[in-house]
């Protein structure tokens, strides 16, 4: 874990186990055989934000905020395929159906941060994972995207890195929902 004077691009998030994210998966594959352009997220980076931090120098605190968050595990579903329109091309995102749990996961997540000194964005909880950035599509498309049931029973502090030119997420610290 890196610590210290490091600054590190920090956020906390839902990680899908790999049989959900191969699931995801056959969502976003059908949206590249759609598009004429989109730079696809790759299958291992798949998450829910609950809360980005950004760059800091203060990943130790990060990781205890994390730690503090107390929750009993919960079912989320994953439905349907969406998009935030951009000027140089859409994000695709499969969705997660807001919840009671999941909002105070979010809210935990957020106090644990503030109250040890981190400035989070004040907008509005839309869950999803995404899917692809830049993408560019003859027209408005309906991508099939069954719902998919997962149990959340962890959170994690990500980071993300630059790795050849890649950006590759990786989990600094986990906390299990008991």
């Amino acid at each position: 874990m890196r610590m210290g004077n490091e600054k590190t691009r920090l956020f906390v998030a839902i990680v899908p186990d790999s049989a959900v994210a191969a699931r995801i998966a056959e969502a976003a594959n059908e949206l590249g055989k759609r598009c004429r352009r989109l730079n696809a997220v790759p299958r291992g980076n798949y998450h829910v934000t609950l809360a980005f931090i950004g760059e800091t120098e203060r990943t130790d605190l990060a990781a205890e905020a994390v730690r503090a968050v107390e929750q009993a595990p919960f079912p989320i579903t994953f439905a349907g395929v969406g998009k935030f329109t951009r000027t140089r091309g859409d994000i695709y995102w499969y969705g997660v159906r807001a919840s009671e749990a999941l909002r105070e996961l979010c809210d935990k997540v957020n106090g644990e941060l503030t109250s040890r000194g981190f400035a989070i964005e004040a907008r509005a909880f839309r869950p999803h994972v995404t899917l692809a950035r830049d993408a560019v599509c003859d027209s408005d498309i309906a991508i099939k995207a069954p719902e998919i049931k997962y149990n959340v029973t962890a959170i994690s502090l990500m980071r993300s890195d630059r790795i050849d030119g890649r950006t590759v997420y990786a989990p600094v610290v986990t906390k299990e929902l008991k």
